[in-house]
């Protein structure tokens, strides 16, 4: 299957809303500032557990038309050949290199997390 895909055309809101990580449930009781308290969910039946690796708050973003874009954990930073990229955290400093050696996606939008 093949799909005619434009980083110029796309709209950045749908790209950045579909390429965001999915909100991680907790299943404590939460207090002030959002610390964990004692009291948790009961569960009924099978219970699959994963676990989010603490820094894993950037993205880079592979495009089917040779492109990337770098990404934090809510917004787009960066597109291959920006003159500007926005320095927020240090992540475009720090994947660009990264992206630029990875293999180009073929035919679909593939996100790794960094």
């Amino acid at each position: 299957m093949s799909f005619d895909f434009s980083l110029r055309s796309c709209d950045l809101n749908k790209l950045n809303s579909l390429t965001k990580y999915p909100s991680i449930p907790t299943y404590h009781a939460l207090g002030e500032k959002g610390k964990l308290l004692e009291e948790t969910v009961t569960f009924d039946g099978e219970v699959i557990l994963t676990e989010k690796v603490d820094g894993t708050n950037s993205r880079i973003i592979l495009l089917p038309d040779g492109n990337y874009v770098l990404g934090s954990r809510e917004e787009l930073l960066f597109a291959k050949g920006d003159l500007i990229g926005n320095p927020a955290l240090g992540i475009v400093n720090s994947l660009k290199g990264v992206a630029d050696l990875l293999p180009q996606s073929q035919d679909c939008i593939t996100v790794r997390d960094a």
